[in-house]
């Protein structure tokens, strides 16, 4: 809600962070927004369509959390029909819309990873609907509309969060495999311009320092954030007790990163589903990753019921349902060991 306030005053939430001078009156005439934002010190770390969702969304909390309900409300809908597509039950819709981290994190907390995942459901379901069309004549140029809309949704999807780039690189590969790579670059290349297009009210100037100015807080957030890492906390826990710990915490990031990169270009190559390979890739994410909020186990989660019942699905329910994360923010709080400890140190 503060970079929407931001924006609304025409200021850039990339070059200015919360507690820059330049936005000193912002701040006097919403500090009640103000004094909830956290990392005060950091540029924004979202996309720009996130930005404008920020801007245009109401700006009381309640509306706030409204308008992402909907949005929510609108993914189980496709993910309903989505269901339905590929002759699976529509009950399984549940999996995901009864899921207490879905309801919590979005209609409660009012996450905007739910605008991501809007965007990615829509875009898998149109690509997929279209190749269920069929090639004859007429249903050929009527599948025109919704490869645009798969497209641009999944390109959007990205402008929210980034880590939509796994199901458009996906679906990339997936054109590349069935119709070559003229038509799998002229795709990429559209979806640049959409992403070149949605940047530039925010870029200022056309060089690499203000192209690098807009990643500021991004890359703040790779090299210094951390919370509920599950093989990058092990990884350094175990090197700590061989005297190295902290030391390798940049080196192992990028060690980790790389190799997620390999892995996705493996899953690539395999690709035969840009859903079942943008789900396994989100998956994996989580798990190396050293950032895991609650709400970014809704990555992959929706896209859980449209999978075959195998072992990995059940995997990524059991994740989700015993994660820390989540756990430690549906718990009771008369339950927790900080505050049963604080009511034994008062006696």
């Amino acid at each position: 809600m503060w970079e929407g306030q931001v924006v609304r005053n025409l200021e850039n939430p990339y070059l200015h962070s919360p507690s820059s001078k330049s936005l000193f009156q912002l701040r006097q005439s919403s500090e009640e927004i103000w004094r909830h934002v956290e990392h005060k010190e950091v540029p924004t770390i979202y996309g720009p369509v996130a930005q404008f969702f920020f801007a245009f969304a109401p700006d009381d909390v309640r509306g706030f959390r409204i308008a992402l309900a909907l949005i929510d409300f609108l993914s189980v809908l496709i993910i309903a029909n989505y269901l339905k597509l590929r002759g699976l039950p529509r009950g399984r819709v549940i999996i995901y819309a009864w899921l207490p981290l879905a309801i919590f994190e979005v209609a409660s907390s009012a996450h905007v990873d739910a605008l991501m995942i809007f965007f990615v459901i829509l875009g898998l379901y149109s690509a997929e609907y279209v190749e269920s069309m069929g090639s004859e004549g007429a249903k050929k140029s009527a599948s025109a509309p919704l490869l645009i809309l798969s497209y641009l949704s999944l390109t959007l999807a990205i402008l929210v969060k980034p880590v939509a780039v796994l199901a458009l690189g996906f679906s990339l590969v997936r054109v590349y495999y069935k119709r070559g790579l003229a038509l799998a670059s002229a795709y990429a290349f559209c979806c640049a311009l959409v992403v070149l297009y949605f940047y530039l009210p925010f870029l200022g100037k056309v060089d690499l320092a203000s192209a690098k100015a807009l990643l500021g807080g991004t890359s703040r957030y790779a090299a210094d954030w951390r919370f509920n890492g599950s093989v990058y906390s092990l990884i350094l826990y175990l090197s700590g007790l061989i005297g190295f710990g902290e030391s390798l915490s940049s080196t192992l990031k990028v060690v980790l990163a790389a190799s997620f990169a390999i892995f996705c270009l493996l899953s690539a190559k395999k690709c035969k589903n840009p859903l079942d390979a943008t789900a396994l890739c989100s998956f994996v994410l989580l798990l190396i990753s050293s950032v895991v909020y609650p709400w970014y186990l809704l990555w992959f989660i929706p896209l859980v019921p449209l999978r075959d019942r195998d072992f990995l699905s059940f995997s990524m329910i059991a994740f989700s349902i015993t994660s820390p994360a989540l756990t430690s923010r549906l718990t009771p709080s008369a339950l927790r060991l900080s505050q049963i400890r604080k009511a034994c140190e008062k006696r």
